[in-house]
């Protein structure tokens, strides 16, 4: 998915984690440290992989956060400084397409990464001899094995007896274990703030009501540090995971909220983590609760650039008209959207960038919804954008369909894109016949899933 203009969301990553082992660095390395850095990591290849001329590093902050290239020697080796004013912070190490996410502390002075590759060339990065990262690697891949489980779970009803047992046996199976890690691993952040975080009361297992009502009641959220750290996306994520699509509402995201507001910077934190987790998996009815709390509580909306996104999306919400506007096709003619709409049972408006790797990947996917439903009234009006006229009229060539509605907006004032809220490509926007907008879609998925039930019900 690419970000267009400068509306900014907070970098996702994936995480790749590795058993860290071996030995620190000698405190000779401490003459390296001027007075304004605290932390020291080096890192180095070190068999057959290809090295590169740069590795890639971030700190983990919401909202946003942004690369630092870091050159790397011929010997294979790099070297990165920062200084740690906060107790803890997260850093993510990019090579390639590998992803590595790693804890800093001043208790721990000197880092020593190592990069390996696999027979396939996939690098393997791990981290040696930080008491504090073997702590964290455990809790972050029991966490993650939980929110995968959770995810797979969510595709059905949690309403069913068996449902809640097999989840009241997740919970508890998984608590045990994070209890044994915070034993194992005293005195180090992971024991005393993460694992003591993610441990609900017992009087959350008594039904998934009671599950649902205790799980966001956690006072960490008003915490600054909590939000230098992945943990709290992923609490918001299972959270929305355990939540029936056809009923969940912004009501119970309400209480993390309330927590948050006695610590006005982690209230930003959480208002931009709401916004991403909202948009990105396409749950309108929690995302239309979150616009109107936040036209409710003006004052307490700390993130000025969220704020402002949602009273653009505001506009693109279910149940509204839609925006009408025109621009050239391949022939120079001009296209009215209104024209499509009215024409149509059903218009599928995509806002996409040819040089879009996800434009490129998930477009051409269409072409069998759009061949299966075009004798039903299905149509497609696509507004390519951020590209030469000549790139745009061969992405048409080689992605899409000439008999869908195909225009280019060349201006730069990108006025359809800023109606929309068209900042991430590709953008999906539903309209049915009488010019009401149906859903706004983040996700491919979503669009094969909804559109056939909707066609199915269009006589």
């Amino acid at each position: 998915m690419k970000l267009i203009g400068v509306i900014i969301s907070v970098f996702s990553l994936s995480i790749l984690w590795h058993s860290a082992s071996g030995s620190r660095n000698s405190s000779a390395n401490t003459s390296l440290l001027s007075e304004n850095d605290s932390i020291e990591i080096n890192g180095r290849f070190v068999d057959s992989c290809s090295v590169p001329t740069s590795i890639q590093i971030a700190q983990y902050e919401v909202p946003g956060g942004s690369y630092t290239e870091v050159p790397i020697n011929k010997k294979g080796q790099f070297t990165y400084r920062l200084s740690l004013k906060k107790d803890v912070k997260m850093l993510a190490l990019r090579s390639g397409q590998t992803f590595f996410e790693f804890l800093v502390t001043p208790k721990e002075k000197f880092y020593q990464i190592e990069i390996s590759c696999s027979k396939g060339g996939e690098k393997i990065i791990s981290i040696k001899n930080s008491a504090e990262n073997r702590a964290f690697v455990s809790f972050d891949t029991l966490n993650g094995a939980l929110m995968d489980t959770l995810g797979k779970l969510s595709h059905g009803s949690m309403s069913g007896k068996d449902t809640f047992r097999i989840i009241k046996e997740l919970f508890l199976n998984y608590q045990t274990k994070i209890k044994a890690i915070k034993k194992r691993n005293r005195g180090t952040f992971t024991a005393d703030v993460l694992c003591p975080s993610d441990i609900l009361p017992k009087k959350a297992f008594l039904s998934i009501e009671s599950l649902q009502d205790n799980y966001l009641q956690r006072e960490v959220f008003a915490s600054q540090q909590f939000y230098s750290l992945a943990l709290p996306s992923r609490i918001i994520s299972n959270y929305l995971s355990l939540l029936d699509k056809r009923n969940a509402s912004f009501s119970g995201f309400e209480k993390a909220m309330d927590i948050s507001l006695k610590d006005s910077a982690a209230a930003k934190a959480l208002q931009q983590i709401y916004y991403d987790i909202f948009f990105n998996r396409h749950r309108e009815p929690i995302f239309v609760g979150y616009i109107n709390w936040a036209k409710q509580h003006p004052n307490e909306m700390f993130d000025a650039i969220v704020k402002f996104k949602l009273q653009i999306d505001e506009r693109t919400m279910p149940g509204r008209l839609f925006y009408d506007f025109q621009l050239n096709d391949t022939t120079g003619l001009q296209k009215k959207l209104s024209e499509t709409v009215f024409s149509s049972k059903l218009t599928l408006l995509i806002f996409y960038s040819p040089h879009c790797p996800h434009c490129q990947l998930e477009i051409p996917q269409l072409v069998p919804l759009w061949e299966k439903f075009k004798g039903k009234g299905l149509n497609f009006y696509t507004v390519g954008f951020d590209a030469k006229k000549s790139e745009w009229i061969d992405f048409i060539q080689k992605k899409l369909k000439p008999d869908w509605v195909n225009v280019f907006d060349a201006s730069e004032k990108l006025e359809p894109e800023y109606m929309y809220n068209a900042s991430y490509t590709p953008t999906y926007i539903l309209i049915n016949q009488q010019g009401n907008i149906i859903s706004r879609y983040g996700s491919l998925e979503s669009i094969l899933q909804d559109v056939p039930e909707i066609m199915g019900g269009i006589k």
